[in-house]
């Protein structure tokens, strides 16, 4: 692949690609330095070393969804289009295909137009997990938003005792399609309950809250996490409540050894 590539040298303040254009004949990837994601004029991220940019509007023959600038001196290994197809295209499609089938039966994603899926598609993440393991911790920091791909994850709080013990208690299941972390990138707080694998295999998708606004702009992101936030309120399966379950003195069994096999 390397030998498809040409390498490039930046300088500060350069502008690499401008939102809008359509004009759009190469992928980039940045081997040094570092350079500003400029969306609507406004900085959402910094790609670094082994970071990569330009792919969307080869892939989708769709204008520049951002601009990139230079904040430094950089290089960048460059690819043009034709090359890019040929060797990238065959693999970004089957990923595209797969996660398509799996976001269009996600009912949280409905609103979203088939353009903005196949991007959001594009930049999932794939995580997998076996039971007990722990995919978010109460009090970690968020950024990311997850759905559940494959199998069943318990939603825990870590819930003070009387005795001054910290009790893990289950409060519910979440399977394919569900999703979590949302609340996080809204409100900007710490994780507010643990998410660990319930069944063997676990696998669940996820995607950065900079990556979500990148890919379809900070208005969509807002609006499509408040309706999941006003969603899970409104069925009152809301697992950030302010008022969790009271534990018992006693210590509860973890949520994967309760669950019948």
């Amino acid at each position: 692949m390397v030998d498809a590539m040409y390498e490039k040298e930046t300088q500060p303040g350069e502008v690499v690609i401008h939102q809008g254009d359509t004009e759009s004949n190469e992928f980039f990837v940045v081997t040094k330095g570092s350079f500003s994601v400029i969306v609507s004029g406004t900085k959402v991220t910094s790609l670094g070393e082994g970071r990569s940019f330009g792919e969307i509007a080869l892939l989708y023959d769709c204008p520049r969804t951002a601009t990139v600038k230079s904040e430094g001196h950089g290089t960048l290994w460059v690819m043009d289009r034709l090359t890019f197809r040929q060797i990238l295209m065959g693999a970004a499609i089957q990923k595209r295909k797969r996660f398509m089938y799996f976001l269009n039966r996600v009912p949280l994603l409905s609103p979203m137009t088939e353009c903005e899926k196949g991007l959001i598609a594009d930049a999932l993440e794939h995580h997998a997990y076996k039971a007990g393991e722990y995919i978010l911790r109460q009090g970690d920091v968020g950024d990311r938003f997850y759905v559940v791909e494959k199998g069943v994850v318990a939603v825990t709080l870590n819930i003070p005792r009387d005795d001054g013990a910290i009790e893990e208690v289950p409060v519910k299941e979440l399977t394919e399609g569900d999703y979590f972390g949302e609340l996080a990138l809204i409100t900007k707080n710490n994780r507010a309950a643990n998410i660990l694998a319930l069944s063997d295999s676990v696998e669940v998708v996820s995607l950065t809250g900079r990556d979500f606004s990148l890919v379809i702009g900070n208005a969509a992101v807002d609006r499509l996490l408040r309706l999941a936030a006003s969603e899970r309120l409104a069925q009152n399966t809301d697992t950030y409540s302010s008022s969790p379950p009271t534990p018992s003195t006693s210590a509860s069994p973890s949520p994967h050894a309760e669950r019948k096999q």
